[in-house]
């Protein structure tokens, strides 16, 4: 009966839809146009892998002021801070890992921002198959060096400790080589999962959907 029930509560969309619906989300909330579509884009392709781009679009388009409270960032010759004042990784990932490629040999410090794996999704946007490696997470040096975060390295992702239980309230984001870590996905297995998502859907919460649609629904201006 259970089973049952877990399986009524999950029904399938396009994976267009989703990034159609997202983005509509955040324009409807007063994003710009070019910060909508890369968060939308990210959003799919979330959904397609973990199941978490809709529930992140909900939640930023809910944020209080929304729009009128993005990412703020403070920058100097080798440190880039960031204060993602809450968003999601839809909306503060991409303009990390722009500043991040735009400043090579920077760190980027975050703020209220969760360590997530899902911020993959922002460089795979940029870059598909993600010839170099960054990490994001925390790094603690003493008697031994104590790694909690997540690494991209060849286009694949990779867990370094649990960042799942550590919950670092700052951490940062740069572009260094990594020990060996666990592998999440690869980019052959990223790969089959999104075309798989192309052919036969995405699995949605029909409470999550809904809950987008609400909101995409007040964007009513045809693009």
């Amino acid at each position: 009966m259970i089973q049952d029930a877990a399986v009524s509560r999950e029904s399938k969309v396009s994976l267009r839809e989703v990034k159609e619906e997202s983005y509509r989300a955040l324009r409807a909330i007063g994003y710009s146009w070019g910060q909508a579509q890369v968060a939308g884009r990210i959003a799919g392709v979330s959904q397609a892998l973990w199941g978490t781009g809709i529930s992140a679009i909900v939640s930023d388009a809910n944020r209080f002021l929304g729009s009128r409270r993005p990412p703020k960032v403070n920058s100097s010759e080798s440190n880039v801070r960031i204060n993602a004042r809450g968003t999601r990784f839809p909306t503060f990932a991409p303009l990390a890992f722009a500043l991040a490629l735009g400043k090579p040999n920077s760190e980027i410090s975050f703020r209220k921002a969760a360590l997530t794996q899902e911020i993959a999704a922002a460089l795979w946007d940029i870059e598909e198959d993600s010839a170099g490696t960054f990490f994001w997470g925390n790094q603690t040096h003493g008697s031994f060096t104590r790694t909690v975060g997540y690494s991209v390295t060849d286009g694949a992702l990779y867990q370094h400790g649990n960042p799942l239980t550590a919950s670092p309230k700052t951490w940062s984001l740069s572009r260094q080589v990594m020990p060996e870590g666990k592998l999440l996905i690869s980019l052959q297995a990223r790969g089959e999962a999104i075309d798989q998502s192309l052919r036969s859907g995405v699995v949605v919460d029909p409470v999550e959907w809904s809950a987008l649609k609400k909101i995409s629904w007040k964007f009513l201006v045809p693009e």
